[in-house]
């Protein structure tokens, strides 16, 4: 029966209802039927880009969603403080710059479903947000020092963060609150603050987060340092005087000779030594940098057999004249050589010395001893420089040169940036700013800062590349063909 249909109904009809179904179908996916339905984004946020710009996204509509009473929904209307509107199309669409703000100027943004042949329905606002005053006053990134580390399980670890603006120069922000969290291993000492203490509690890896938002102009930047957490060796050393690898000579610690600004010691094979060096007193030195500094020397760290005085000095800098020195040794302090330039700060200078009370000059260690200089951190900031631009830098002879940049780590402890450094061997030590950040000592790369390209850019780059890709094997095949290679 099935089969002789189309003798006994007419083909006219069959068609029609074929084409009644098909207007059914039409009518079922149209949005005309389904007027107001989910007309209205959703999720409004605002952000500022400069000064006088303001990125504000938002939830697309649901496809198919008109404005009540007009047409399907094709555009979005968007402004801040009702000033004039921007439309961009596409329903699809979730994202619109406003420009020509006004600097330091509190903005409430909105967003309307449109259609192009209507006025837009109802809207979603986002949360007021301010122009900054300048890019140096605008959040750009963040800084988290050190960005890894290796700590022992027990002990700990200052971790600091430091905002910088969006300027070229990348201008120190403060009164901004870091929010910091962890995944892994450990725990901090708190949650907000410019810098916390990290504590290792088991082997393995931590993930800490520095997070900081800007609220008056909706940015959040974050960055993360990467901790790894071990379990120390057992401790084989032996004690003092029972040790074959110590000598017999230990020499007595040189006499400073009224030197306030220096620190002295013994080191040998089973004893290491710490020396803390104090900060000039006020009004004994020309900057306004007062350093104070430590050099802690490892256990089995000087070679077996041997023994040292040790002696760590700050010695004023008085403007490239001769300094007279406590042991054996004569320095000029010259602007330093190789483009690095000095911060205000005093030289740390630290020697080895035999019995006799001779200087004894390259000494290796076996392990590498812990270097810090310490700065307050006003003077830091109020001279423009960037902390995360200063590095300790070492030279044999500060006269000459050349200086070194050793790999240096800061926080902030008690009010004051502290730089630490490892070094194997001994000379003097000198807070610098980094060859990249000094105008006029050579080329310098601008930063790029957080801009990347846009997918737009990507895809027509990644185009370019297959074509000419497509390009460069038709033309060898054709040249292999020619050749009778093929």
């Amino acid at each position: 029966m099935l089969g002789s249909v189309g003798s006994v109904v007419p083909k006219r009809w069959i068609l029609g209802i074929f084409a009644l179904g098909m207007i059914a179908i039409m009518v079922a996916t149209s949005a005309s039927p389904w007027a107001e339905a989910a007309a209205v984004p959703t999720s409004v946020t605002s952000t500022a880009l400069s000064p006088t710009s303001i990125q504000v996204d938002w939830t697309p509509s649901d496809l198919g969603s008109t404005v009540p009473g007009s047409g399907v929904v094709d555009a979005y209307s968007v402004e801040c403080n009702a000033g004039t509107p921007v439309v961009v199309t596409g329903i699809g669409t979730s994202t619109a710059t406003i420009t020509g703000l006004t600097a330091n100027t509190a903005y409430v943004c909105t967003v309307k479903a449109s259609s192009t042949s209507t006025l837009p329905g109802s809207g979603v606002s986002a949360a007021s947000i301010t122009t900054p005053v300048s890019l140096a006053t605008q959040l750009g990134s963040v800084v988290i020092s050190p960005a890894s580390a290796s700590v022992q399980v027990g002990g700990g670890q200052v971790i600091s963060g430091s905002s910088k603006g969006a300027d070229t120069g990348k201008t120190a922000i403060t009164g901004l609150t870091v929010n910091w969290s962890i995944t892994g291993n450990g725990s901090l000492s708190a949650t907000t603050g410019n810098s916390v203490t990290y504590t290792a509690t088991s082997a393995g890896s931590a993930a800490i987060t520095a997070s900081v938002t800007q609220a008056a102009t909706g940015i959040t930047k974050t960055i993360v340092a990467n901790i790894t957490n071990f379990t120390p060796p057992a401790d084989t050393s032996t004690p003092q005087g029972s040790d074959p690898s110590d000598p017999t000579d230990v020499p007595t610690p040189p006499s400073l000779g009224g030197n306030t600004q220096a620190s002295t010691g013994v080191v040998q094979p089973s004893q290491g030594a710490t020396l803390a060096v104090p900060a000039p007193a006020a009004g004994n030195t020309k900057f306004n940098f007062p350093t104070s500094g430590t050099v802690a020397i490892p256990v089995n760290a000087v070679p077996s057999g041997s023994a040292f005085a040790v002696i760590a000095e700050l010695i004023p800098r008085t403007g490239g004249t001769t300094v007279a020195p406590t042991l054996v040794r004569q320095e000029s302090f010259v602007p330093l050589p190789g483009g690095v330039v000095a911060v205000d700060a005093e030289p740390l200078t630290v020697q080895f010395a035999n019995s006799a009370g001779t200087e004894v000059k390259g000494v290796t260690l076996n392990a590498p001893a812990d270097i810090s200089l310490s700065v307050p951190t006003g003077n830091i900031i109020n001279s423009g420089r960037d902390a995360a631009s200063v590095a300790i830098y070492k030279a044999s002879d500060p006269s000459v040169g050349p200086w070194s940049e050793l790999t240096t780590s800061f926080s902030i402890v008690g009010g004051q940036y502290k730089f630490q450094a490892n070094t194997s061997n001994f000379s003097t030590f000198i807070l610098g700013s980094k060859t990249r950040e000094v105008g006029g000592a050579g080329a310098v790369l601008p930063s790029a800062g957080d801009i990347a390209p846009t997918t737009t850019q990507a895809i027509l780059v990644t185009t370019m590349g297959l074509l000419l890709v497509v390009g460069g094997g038709a033309y060898i095949r054709r040249q292999r063909k020619a050749a009778g290679t093929e």
